[in-house]
């Protein structure tokens, strides 16, 4: 068989139609859309179609689709495709077979393509899955003909009714459906039809028979209630039938069918769509219709209202260590606890996990609203009693009003939350108003709480690796691995900036997977590249080492990536031992038989660190960088450095010292003979293009310096003896104005084009943003507006240099104030009516 032309042909045409429209259709269009030729071979498909099929391109590209076919659908397709070939385009439902085995149902379109002769040389076809569809249609369906057959079986009520509305027949099924005696419901109904009929539904019900009689074979349907014989009203399904013109019947049958269980089970279950299963409180679903018709109802008037927004602060620790039993009977106690602070009118919902939402619908003022706000914050004081246990749980609560916050329920939804986290980052176990200016800490948080999810899917963390160098050789002997997380607005964001969010969140776990299988990857590449192999260490969060199945997990990873376990050293922290000390125990243990290794990080720090050392069998201890920071010149630290050392060795235990910034700490530790070194002296994290450079040399030098040196400038500056306090806020992040709180900084130097600061805010340095600060000098507050050029860390902190927007800079006012400042300071360091500071930097910002 010659395909080469048709392909040629069709080819031809795919490549003269790929519009814009085309394109877009095709890559984002969430059906499967693929092309076939005249024999049925796939062509083109988009990513809908891959994840029908489960197939990538290289496996289906050029295949006949036939084979992607249910066997008992391909006979159905192929005549399906070739009336499609026949110039109609034509629609058919048919089963796929997914990859894995998997079928699915698809309805599928097809449009024929015709060459520039008019000649059909293949298809278009879109596919939806409809398999879901399906199933749901086949339970409902099961569901229909289950209640049909009960109440088929439950002896139906027949009536047949004169042209004058009066009893011809009466089935006697009527005394086991409604409880009467059959003679004498006869003689009721005989005398008045409607008799037990509910009031409220003679109108209807006459209005209907009179429409069927003037109708020729008509029918009735309706629904109406019938009075049992216990009192009840039940609900029944009428349905009639005009058969006054047949002589054996001269009269209209009517069939009661009680649906009164029916109507129960609808009821039930749209009232578990509203709900929650746990709670029983109101869920999401019901939360936003009510906001939504609340706002409808109070738009245009002076009525407010008023969403809080509850987070249950560290509920994560009881169901870690209580059991999630535990954790959802005091989920219920909340629950309850809450209904008790606020009125009947009021919506307490669950939105999911520990999240509460409560809607104030009759609010007059913010006022009211925080006294409901701090009545829950004092109601929880009180410890909650569960399963023996007294439990004491704070929440932090945000609050969004209408119309202040927003006007719409997304925004006051959103903000709401927003406020919760700036309570959360104010202490906890408050509350806090949602104002348009919260500060730059809150929403930056904010935002990486609502992104971290999306970060794993899109692909934006990546592994930096810090080099451990032999104390003696100054030879690259391992490496710790250390996530980033390239935020597309904040930049590469540090993990102290996330992992606390990922572990609030308990999406620590997906994302620890992630660096255990990178990581093991990573490995296996260095490997089949010829690197000397090097032990790398990654940290592991308590959640993931407290996983029953962690061990299993870090075997098939291994066994996956073909490495062996001894190249691997998993990190843990002390204050995991203290949490669950027999669990911890067990687990490690079942590690360190797979091979790899097992440190403690951050030795020195905790209650118990010589304790850990006598139960635990650690590989490696690594010695706390509060200890390191000034070993070479406090003699305390220093003999605490000495006695971990020698104690290590008797252990057996490997020692590497963190947070070495300096030479003289350098030549302190190789004379305590400390094993390894890590930190700036010899290395920052690098990722894995830069770190593999320094595989190659095999030994590392020191860095030319630990710290970065300032921007290049050639303008004019005055350097400030001491820092000066300014408010600095966002105006403008990626062309979108945003209104935030002011944050403190510290200003260093300032001329005419732009200024130096201080900070412990990470500023995204590769976005887009308008900064602006605002000071005081000589009694005058000045406020410049300016782009940021340039960021490096000091430590803790973070020193930035701004350079002013084009037309904020050669300010005449602020020359004139940095002309007296600079004569100012020749003769007294502190300036009056300004904001000079003398408080050491890192001080300032821990207290504020």
């Amino acid at each position: 068989m010659n395909l080469g032309e048709p392909r040629k042909k069709l080819t031809s045409y795919l490549n003269r139609t790929e519009s814009e429209f085309y394109q877009e259709m095709f890559t984002i269009h969430p059906d499967a859309i693929y092309v076939i030729d005249k024999y049925g071979y796939l062509m083109e498909c988009n990513k809908g179609f891959f994840q029908l099929t489960g197939y990538k391109a290289d496996e289906c590209i050029g295949q006949p689709v036939y084979q992607l076919i249910h066997p008992d659908d391909r006979t159905k397709v192929m005549n399906f495709i070739q009336k499609s070939f026949n110039g109609k385009a034509s629609r058919r439902q048919y089963r796929f077979v997914q990859k894995s085995g998997i079928v699915k149902n698809v309805w599928t379109d097809a449009a024929p393509i015709y060459s520039e002769e008019g000649k059909t040389i293949g298809l278009f076809i879109i596919g939806k899955d409809v398999t879901q569809e399906k199933e749901i249609n086949e339970i409902k369906l099961q569901q229909e003909k289950r209640f049909s057959s009960l109440i088929k079986n439950s002896h139906d009520i027949i009536s047949i009714i004169d042209e004058n509305m009066r009893l011809n027949y009466q089935s006697p099924s009527i005394e086991n459906v409604l409880g009467y005696p059959y003679e004498e419901v006869l003689e009721i109904l005989s005398n008045d039809l409607f008799a037990l009929m509910h009031p409220d539904d003679h109108e209807l019900a006459i209005l209907k028979l009179r429409d069927l009689y003037n109708s020729h074979n008509g029918k009735l349907s309706m629904e109406l209630r019938l009075k049992h014989q216990n009192g009840e009203w039940r609900n029944f399904q009428i349905t009639g039938s005009n058969l006054l013109h047949d002589e054996n019947v001269n009269g209209v049958v009517v069939n009661y069918q009680d649906i009164t269980d029916i109507k129960k089970a609808q009821e039930e279950v749209h009232y578990m769509a509203f709900h929650d299963y746990l709670t029983d409180l109101p869920n999401r679903r019901y939360l936003e219709q009510k906001l939504e018709s609340e706002l409808r109802m109070k738009k245009g008037t002076e009525l407010k209202l008023a969403v809080m927004f509850i987070d249950l602060d560290q509920f994560k620790f009881i169901n870690d260590t209580l059991g999630h039993d535990t954790g959802d009977k005091v989920l219920i106690e909340v629950a309850q606890t809450l209904k008790s602070c606020v009125w009947d009118s009021d919506v307490v919902a669950r939105l999911a996990g520990d999240e509460f939402i409560i809607l104030l619908t009759n609010q007059t003022s913010i006022e009211c609203v925080k006294k409901i706000a701090q009545k829950i914050i004092e109601v929880f004081e009180r410890p909650f009693n569960v399963d023996q246990f007294e439990l004491f749980i704070t929440a932090s609560i945000g609050i969004s009003l209408f119309p202040d916050s927003g006007e719409d329920s997304k925004s006051l939804m959103k903000n709401a939350d927003l406020a919760m986290y700036l309570a959360k980052d104010n202490g906890k176990n408050g509350f806090q108003v949602f104002t348009p200016t919260m500060n730059i800490k809150s929403y930056k948080t904010f935002t990486f709480q609502n992104d971290l999810r999306k970060a794993l899917k899109q692909d934006q963390f990546e592994l930096y690796y810090q080099p451990k160098v032999c104390t003696r050789t100054n030879k690259i002997v391992g490496a710790e691995a250390l996530i980033r997380w390239k935020h597309p607005e904040w930049g590469m964001v540090p993990p102290s900036e996330f992992i606390f969010l990922a572990e609030e969140s308990g999406f620590i776990i997906q994302i620890g997977e992630w660096v255990l299988r990178n990581v093991c990857r990573q490995i296996k590449l260095w490997e089949q590249e010829g690197f000397e192999p090097i032990i790398i260490s990654l940290n592991f969060s308590v959640l993931q080492i407290l996983q029953t199945d962690i061990v299993q997990t870090i075997s098939t990873i291994l066994e996956d990536s073909k490495i062996s376990g001894t190249l691997l050293e998993i990190e843990i922290t002390e204050s995991m031992i203290l949490e669950k000390e027999s669990e911890v125990s067990n687990t490690i243990d079942e590690i360190r038989q797979l091979g790899v290794g097992v440190a403690l990080d951050d030795f020195g720090t905790g209650y118990s660190s010589l304790g850990s050392l006598r139960n635990f069998n650690f590989d490696t201890i690594k010695l706390d960088k509060s200890f390191i920071r000034d070993i070479h010149h406090n003699e305390e630290s220093k003999a605490i450095i000495k006695f971990i050392i020698n104690l290590a060795r008797e252990l057996k235990i490997n020692v590497v010292a963190e947070g070495v910034e300096y030479e003289e700490q350098l030549t302190l530790l190789r004379h305590l003979e400390c094993d390894e070194i890590q930190g700036y002296l010899f290395s920052r994290p690098k990722p894995v293009e830069e770190f593999e450079k320094m595989l190659v040399e095999k030994s590392v030098s020191f860095e030319s310096e630990v710290y970065m040196k300032p921007e290049n400038r050639n303008d004019f500056r005055i350097s400030f003896p001491y820092p000066l306090e300014a408010d600095m806020t966002i105006v403008e992040l990626n062309g979108k104005v945003i209104q935030l709180g002011k944050t403190n900084v510290l200003i260093e130097d300032m001329g005419p084009k732009g200024l130096r600061f201080v900070t412990d805010i990470k500023l995204p340095l590769d976005t887009a943003m308008t900064i602006k600060f605002t000071t005081q000098l000589f009694g005058k507050f000045i406020t410049n507006y300016g782009k940021l050029v340039f960021q490096q860390e000091l430590g803790d902190l973070y020193q930035c240099g701004v350079e002013f927007l084009p037309h904020e800079q050669n300010s005449p006012m602020l020359k004139k104030l940095l002309t007296q400042l600079e004569e100012e300071l020749k003769h007294h360091p502190l300036i009056e009516e300004s904001n000079f500071i003398t408080t050491n930097k890192l001080d300032y910002f821990i207290n504020n």
